[in-house]
């Protein structure tokens, strides 16, 4: 009788009733909650959807929509609210533009202040009064004061983030509902007092922060601050002191969302957290991460530039006078350069190479001399742009790597002092039985690059416990010879090296010659590790058809012959050169052996 246009207009009209006679939205509470509530009143429907014509039905469901915007749903939604009499500024984080902005805040701004397509939530809260709090949507609040606890993002159950159509449905789309959900995290007394004084200055109940120094900044200057020091943490490492109070196991510090990284609540507790800590406490770690962001701006890496600049910022503010005496007793405690500071030091050339003759010096080319940066060895300077590759190293540097260069031992070095080839040498270095000073693995140079002291170790530690064999004797087999009887049993250089470490093989020297080919082995222990392997592979996989034509004295052809008729199963086959290797397994070459026994 009646099309469904006519029920949406019905249940609209039955909403609007409710609306205008007795839903009022709480205390804190944001636009999409209140609106929520009113479209599911007496339970007429399941969301705000209905509310909307001509909208993404998604939208409704994935993102937030509490911050209004010129157009599309934000502004319907506002639309309504103002219609029932209200102001939606109240219920909208419009209300916090001026506190966190200086201008009309972009795309990115809205990313890294707001939570636009997930939300955080307090399980206690949740379960006293079940509406979402407009302040869960800030990024920086991530604690729960009330409760003390940490805020959820994720369903317990399922870990996928929760959207707050999710919450305000009361279950996860997995079926787990948020009345059930726990918050479990410890917070210490520096997470929660953060939490405190931000908090208090979102909600207007305090309008000033006091510094150590004596001196106030306002509610504006306080989130300046704070996103100043959050972007000079991003990319420090999650085991730096100054995440002593909330750390980041594992991880790097993400704050600026780079690259489409995410951060969950773990990771903007801890950056809020740290930032706070310098804010408030300078003395403590200031100059600890002032030390850091030189090491990572020393070399021509571009991407941490801008740290240097927010630093600068930092060291600029009226307020923070304790930050500004403790960077300048840093800098009059410097030893060396500290790479474009606003006063740049004068270097004395007398003291340093050029770019151009430390590559003479050290006869490298320009990708190598970064690589000896990056891995320690040498430290550049920045001089004046007006110099062209401004860079300059001490001279005390550079002489003593192009000292410990001539030193060091190739891989072909190596090879030759250890009687084998220079791949075995690769994979000695590779598995770390043979260290490497520099290579691939290392810092990502391509030669590697061996220390005589190392490598005398590795001989001293491969002959330790041998005996010295004055003339050649039958029980014992060279290294050479040892592996070539080992290779069929899978056993390569590595293993085989590893085994006379650890001992399990008896080994002699042939005397005046210290060198893996100049070890032997004993026949007894070489035969009981092919013993080993052999019984290994056949309790694994099986036995071959050459074993099983000697086990039951016929010939190969004929095992083949019972392999191709069925009558007996293939476990594996494993290719070898142009053909392959065919093996069964030991249950069935047992009943075999038993049927034949049985037949005779």
């Amino acid at each position: 009788m009646f099309g469904s246009k006519y029920w949406v207009h019905t249940l609209r009209e039955r909403c609007e009733i409710s609306f205008d006679l007795c839903t009022l939205p709480k205390e804190g509470e944001s636009i999409y909650s209140f609106l929520f509530r009113i479209a599911t009143v007496e339970n007429v429907y399941t969301s705000l959807q209905f509310l909307l014509d001509n909208v993404n039905h998604s939208t409704v469901y994935s993102c937030n929509l509490n911050f209004c915007k010129a157009s599309g749903v934000q502004k319907k939604l506002a639309e309504i609210v103002q219609q029932g009499g209200l102001f939606p500024e109240k219920l909208t984080l419009n209300q916090f533009e001026k506190l966190f902005f200086d201008k009309p805040p972009n795309k990115r701004d809205l990313e890294l202040f707001f939570y636009q397509k997930r939300v955080k939530y307090c399980p206690q809260c949740m379960r006293e009064d079940p509406f979402h709090r407009l302040q869960w949507d800030i990024a920086n609040v991530t604690v729960c004061l009330e409760h003390e606890l940490l805020l959820l993002e994720r369903c317990t159950s399922c870990q996928k983030t929760t959207s707050i159509f999710d919450l305000m449905a009361g279950h996860c789309r997995c079926g787990t509902f948020i009345e059930d959900t726990q918050s479990e995290t410890v917070l210490s007394a520096m997470v929660m007092e953060a939490q405190r004084i931000t908090q208090s200055l979102i909600a207007g109940n305090t309008t000033e922060m006091e510094l150590n120094a004596g001196s106030n900044i306002n509610a504006r200057d306080y989130f300046r601050l704070v996103h100043l020091f959050s972007s000079l943490l991003h990319h420090f490492d999650g085991n730096h002191l100054v995440f002593k109070h909330f750390p980041i196991l594992g991880e790097s510090a993400n704050y600026l969302l780079k690259g489409g990284e995410e951060r969950d609540v773990q990771m903007i507790t801890a950056v809020h957290t740290a930032a706070y800590f310098l804010l408030s406490t300078p003395d403590e770690c200031f100059n600890e991460v002032v030390r850091t962001l030189e090491e990572m701006t020393t070399f021509p890496e571009k991407r941490f530039i801008y740290k240097r600049r927010l630093l600068r910022k930092i060291i600029d503010f009226p307020a923070l006078e304790d930050h500004q005496s403790l960077y300048d007793e840093y800098l009059r405690n410097l030893t060396y350069v500290y790479p474009r500071r606003k006063n740049e030091i004068t270097i004395p050339d007398s003291n340093y190479y050029t770019l151009q003759e430390t590559l003479e010096k050290l006869s490298i080319t320009y990708k190598q001399c970064m690589h000896l940066i990056e891995a320690g060895f040498l430290k550049g300077h920045q001089r004046p742009r007006t110099v062209r590759k401004n860079m300059m190293f001490t001279k005390s540097d550079v002489d003593a790597w192009s000292l410990k260069r001539k030193s060091l031992l190739t891989s072909e070095q190596v090879a030759k002092a250890l009687g084998i080839h220079r791949l075995q040498v690769w994979k000695l270095a590779d598995a770390g039985l043979l260290p490497a000073l520099r290579g691939p693995k290392v810092d990502g140079f391509q030669k590697r690059l061996f220390e005589p002291e190392t490598v005398a170790a590795f001989l001293q530690n491969v002959t330790t416990g041998t005996v010295v064999m004055v003339k050649p004797s039958p029980e014992w087999k060279s290294f050479h010879e040892s592996l070539l009887h080992l290779h069929n049993s899978g056993f390569n250089a590595i293993e085989l090296t590893q085994l006379i470490l650890t001992g399990r093989i008896k080994t002699a020297v042939a005397s005046k010659e210290l060198s893996l080919s100049g070890i032997f082995l004993h026949k007894r222990d070489v035969q009981k590790l092919i013993a080993e392997a052999r019984q290994k592979r056949i309790d694994e996989i099986g036995y071959t058809v050459k074993e099983i034509s000697s086990m039951l004295n016929v010939g190969q052809r004929k095992v083949q012959r019972w392999i191709d008729d069925g009558a007996i199963d293939v476990a594996r086959k494993i290719p070898k050169g142009k053909s392959f290797s065919q093996y069964v397994k030991k249950s069935d070459v047992e009943n075999l052996m038993y049927s034949q026994a049985n037949v005779h």
